[in-house]
């Protein structure tokens, strides 16, 4: 019924271009055209678009093409009268960014028909949008819903996090001696308490600084039992937007190990690019570094990802807190030494590559490192 008719195809091709989706909009237009190459509100619409591209010839050659064939519309007089006052392509660009460029279009027959016209482009967006709602949902692979919904579903079985069942004795242990926090009963309690609560939020930055804070106190080993079987339920898809606990630079250097695996977004400049052994971008960040004028500090970043990582510009780092263990690498490596062995396991031997490498790269002479970050994302400052 409307696969012939030019006029169903213009107001479809005006709705497109209303929306500003531009290339649906000439499609419809020209298909239009092809079933009627005279009509004058689709000839009258293509000279708009040559407008919005900044041809004006090909603009002026439809107006007057119409013009010889008897047009006499509004819109066709007042583009010509527009041209000749344009000097220039800004002033013709803040032209088809003003309110003014609205009257290039051909009128409509009838104060409905505008309606509809701005109603059916509202319409088809709206049918767009739900379209690639439900397009995602019924194509989201089942695999993925299924392994969502039992992550859920366990983390909400974890819900009620306490010590109760454990004998008082078991509360802490009393032989480690180098601990960085010493707690009481009541206050591992009301520790447990606030982890709670940052769990049922969804605080998850919150919930890995305590539970580390436990990991690294005089706490019991079933109670640290229980706090990494909560751990393994933290969420590990957590992006820069969900961020909601960011903990600024000085606090991690501080204490690095109070802050393993926590998410952090820091802003700085990024110097000494390059690619490891394992094919990872690694570079140092100069963390506060943006305008020259501010720096905190430098710490080291690595990303599975090869991108072009621009040195003349500050960045944003999103990515977890990871520790380097090299006392154990050190230790390996003097093993390997002893023992004679002319050919390292290689898995060994990359590892200690890698770590004690990051960790020589530093501060800055400042000592070696003893975290980096595990890079997510990189994105321009």
């Amino acid at each position: 019924m409307f696969l012939d008719n030019a006029d169903y195809f213009y107001l479809l091709g005006r709705s497109y271009f209303t929306a500003g989706d531009m290339e649906n909009a000439k499609l419809y237009l020209k298909r239009g055209l092809e079933n009627n190459p005279n009509h004058e509100d689709i000839q009258l619409m293509q000279a708009c678009f040559a407008i919005k591209e900044r041809d004006t010839y090909h603009a002026i050659s439809v107006w007057l093409r119409l013009e010889n064939a008897g047009c006499r519309r509004a819109c066709l007089r007042y583009g010509l009268d527009q041209i000749r006052r344009i000097n220039d392509t800004e002033e013709l660009y803040n032209f088809t960014r003003s309110p003014k460029f609205a009257r290039l279009f051909p009128s409509l027959p009838g104060i409905m028909l505008y309606h509809f016209a701005r109603m059916l482009s509202r319409v088809i967006l709206m049918v767009s949008l739900i379209g690639i709602i439900w397009l995602g949902y019924s194509v989201g692979t089942p695999k993925f819903q299924q392994v969502y919904k039992d992550w859920r579903n366990k983390r909400e079985q974890s819900g009620s996090i306490s010590l109760a069942g454990l004998d008082s004795d078991e509360y802490f242990s009393f032989e480690k001696k180098d601990v960085q926090f010493t707690f009481t009963e009541k206050e591992l309690n009301t520790l447990t308490g606030r982890i709670r609560r940052d769990y049922d939020l969804y605080n998850d930055n919150l919930v890995q600084r305590d539970i580390n804070r436990i990991f690294l106190s005089n706490a019991g080993d079933k109670v640290k039992a229980k706090f990494r079987l909560i751990e393994d339920l933290l969420s590990d898809q957590q992006e820069v937007y969900d961020l909601k606990d960011n903990f600024d630079f000085q606090e991690v250097r501080k204490n690095p190990q109070l802050y393993r695996n926590c998410y952090i977004s820091w802003h700085g400049k990024p110097t000494n690019i390059r690619i490891d052994k394992k094919g990872r971008l690694r570079f140092v960040l100069l963390v506060g570094y943006t305008d020259g004028t501010v720096f905190e500090g430098q710490t080291l970043v690595l990303l599975g990802d090869l991108i072009s990582v621009p040195t003349d510009q500050p960045l944003t780092v999103f990515g977890r807190v990871k520790i380097l263990d090299l006392a154990a690498q050190e230790r390996e490596k003097a093993e390997v030494k002893a023992e004679g062995i002319e050919q390292e396991n290689e898995k060994t031997k990359d590892r200690t590559e890698s770590e004690v490498g990051l960790a020589e790269e530093g501060t800055g002479g400042g000592g070696p490192a003893t975290f980096y970050i595990e890079a997510k994302t990189l994105a321009r400052s």
